[in-house]
């Protein structure tokens, strides 16, 4: 505790105090958990006086109850913050599950649809007026199907075939397709460890994952000179380490393979990181944000994790793992 005379002060505070008319104070510290978190003050006005042992005593223990109170509403407020963010993911683990559902049925009649177009492109010659039409709603088609795609990957109904893939081989026999996205101001630089065995993956979800993440990198650029680099390597991880995975899952410590796509673009500010993996969310003035919610979804069916670091001006990396594994294993589809 503080306690004397305001004329006992420095210049500074006894100017303060003294055009309240107050001649004596008493400030005791109040703490939360041992830690110092304000303090409570009593004044004496007009008369100076001491304040007695029995006073102090009496005093602290309503300096306590304050705290004690602060503490108790703290808590509350934390109580009802966690109880709303559980609220949330449960609303939207309903909602991954319901569009999973729709996007499911949707899919397969898309794809008879589909087929249907192309039976008819068949039939017909191409120099024709209905051509020309058809081939037009057979690319529409498509492009819902991938969307469909995207969301079954999402809410982790999407069909996975996991077989032994070795990730260097995947990168370079869809050397092609990963180039696809780039303009022409823009490099794809391949940066492969050798070293890396065979792992249990579905290949055209990886490859669907590592498109997604360059195309992201491509429009981080823009018109401007730049640079794309994806990399493949070996690196143990400790669960320290591993608990700043941006998935809600958390892997076994242990040794993984990972796959990395950095770029010399705009980077991210701290908002958009956080939101990044959000269904919907989008910076782009055309686009649905599915793109890197499908990405975490189709790592956490891996039973992956995924690494991001951002800095506005300085560009982008996304590290994504995988397990080292092989033979049957059994993967989980529900991604919340």
């Amino acid at each position: 505790p503080v306690l004397g005379h305001v004329r006992d002060l420095p210049a500074q505070e006894r100017t303060q105090l003294e055009p309240y008319a107050v001649r004596s104070i008493l400030i005791l510290p109040i703490t939360l958990h041992d830690r110092f978190w304000g303090f409570v003050g009593f004044d004496a006005i007009r008369a100076e006086r001491e304040w007695t042992d029995a006073e102090q005593v009496v005093l602290s223990v309503a300096a306590n109850t304050l705290g004690a109170a602060i503490d108790h509403r703290h808590l509350d407020e934390t109580r009802l913050a966690i109880e709303r963010q559980l609220q949330d993911a449960r609303r939207l683990e309903s909602l991954g599950v319901m569009a999973g559902g729709i996007a499911h049925h949707y899919n397969n009649l898309m794809t008879a649809v589909m087929g249907n177009l192309d039976l008819a492109l068949s039939d017909l010659p191409a120099n024709s007026a209905a051509y020309a039409s058809i081939k037009q709603a057979a690319k529409a088609s498509q492009a819902l199907i991938a969307l469909t795609r995207q969301v079954m990957a999402y809410s982790g109904n999407a069909h996975i075939a996991p077989r032994s893939t070795n990730i260097n081989d995947l990168i370079n026999q869809n050397i092609e397709l990963l180039k696809s996205p780039l303009n022409e101001t823009t490099t794809l630089e391949l940066h492969l460890d050798s070293s890396i065995p065979d792992i249990l993956i579905d290949p055209s979800q990886v490859i669907q994952v590592i498109l997604n993440l360059i195309e992201n990198a491509t429009d981080a650029i823009g018109e401007n000179l730049g640079t794309i680099t994806l990399r493949s390597g070996l690196e143990a991880y400790s669960s320290e380490r591993l608990n700043e995975s941006r998935l809600p899952d958390k892997p076994a410590a242990g040794q993984f393979a990972y796959l990395e796509v950095s770029d010399t673009g705009c980077g991210m500010n701290a908002e958009t990181q956080h939101r990044l993996f959000d269904p919907f969310f989008t910076t782009k003035a055309v686009g649905h944000g599915l793109g890197m919610s499908m990405v975490s979804g189709i790592v956490q069916t891996h039973k992956g994790a995924i690494f991001l670091n951002s800095e506005i001006g300085k560009g982008t990396t996304v590290r994504l793992l995988f397990p080292l594994r092989s033979g049957p294993q059994t993967f989980n589809r529900s991604v919340s």
